[in-house]
């Protein structure tokens, strides 16, 4: 019969003199859950301020080029149609998106798995507008990457798979 050394062997004499019993590594196990509770809404925070600050970038941007675009006479339309496409439109749907992500994140009744499923497709509605808004411009499609890349954060598989 093969003995492993005192090192080795875990019995509940040898966890007791250590200082280990299962209570304390249940204690532990516990205080690593809340930390990583800790650090997913710290991240779902600043999941929804990344969305809120883009939102109004967009905003200032969709403002700026009209300025930029109308005295190079570079737009085609009438100032009208132009501030309802590309400003008002995308404005008020981001401005949704944003809305219902803080909601999500500030309801406390709300699992921590809803919340980061109604963040990441308020996100991506987001991203999704502006690329709608501005599908003549390639790059504007680079923006649905961004939600694809901050919810693989959340270390959840289902949230992230292709």
């Amino acid at each position: 019969m093969i003995t492993l050394p005192e090192e080795v062997q875990f019995s509940p004499a040898i966890c007791l003199q250590r200082g280990f019993d299962r209570v304390d590594r249940l204690d532990k196990f516990h205080l690593v859950q809340d930390e990583y509770r800790k650090l997913d809404a710290q991240w779902l925070r600043l999941h929804v301020v990344i969305l809120s600050l883009l939102a109004a970038l967009v905003m200032l941007m969709e403002i700026a080029m009209y300025f930029i675009l109308e005295s190079n006479n570079l737009v085609s339309s009438s100032p009208q149609v132009y501030l309802l496409k590309y400003l008002l439109f995308p404005t008020a749907w981001d401005g949704i998106c944003v809305v219902l992500a803080w909601w999500a994140v500030g309801t406390p009744h709300l699992s921590e798995k809803v919340k980061r499923y109604v963040l990441s497709l308020a996100f991506s509605l987001a991203a999704f507008v502006l690329s709608f808004v501005h599908g003549a411009f390639l790059n504007a499609y680079s923006g649905l990457t961004i939600p694809v890349l901050l919810t693989a954060f959340y270390r959840d598989v289902r949230l992230d798979r292709k």
